[in-house]
């Protein structure tokens, strides 16, 4: 038979379990409740999240004058049935949004709008913004070497 230990600072006395190993201890913070939901695993997602979440702030703080905002929400569910609590863990994670560029626009007098003043002439008609139409091109496999004059 397994024997107790005894806790000075508690008085509380911990029987070993039947391997002869220490009982896990009662949670006494968040993060041990944490790592116990799902036997660690959400603790374990949610960091690599949280990592994920920190590379993108990095990259989005690049284009927006060194910073961004990002947002990591834990909801803990409990209820508590008998002698027993059921705790159902999740997270949410609130990506930081690009800042996009203003596009210009001009009103008509009807309220529509438009990407020309509507009281100017154009002097150029559409332009496609298709990705083709902005490839790098390789001029050294296709040029062929320049001659001196």
């Amino acid at each position: 038979m397994p024997s107790e230990a005894h806790d000075p600072e508690t008085g509380e006395f911990i029987p070993n379990v039947a391997d002869g190993s220490k009982p896990v201890p009662a949670a006494t913070n968040f993060g041990q409740i944490l790592a116990m939901c799902e036997e660690g695993r959400l603790d374990y997602q949610l960091s690599e999240d949280l990592r994920k979440l920190v590379h993108q702030l990095r990259a989005v703080a690049i284009t927006n004058g060194g910073k961004a905002r990002g947002k990591v929400t834990v909801t803990l569910d409990v209820a508590v049935e008998g002698d027993h609590a059921m705790v159902v863990g999740d997270y949410a994670v609130k990506l930081p949004k690009a800042k996009r560029p203003p596009s210009i626009a001009f009103m008509t007098d009807d309220g529509r709008l438009t990407p020309n003043r509507p009281n100017q002439h154009q002097f150029f008609g559409p332009r496609s913004v298709s990705p083709a139409s902005n490839a790098i091109v390789d001029v050294t496999a296709t040029s062929a070497p320049l001659k001196a004059i």
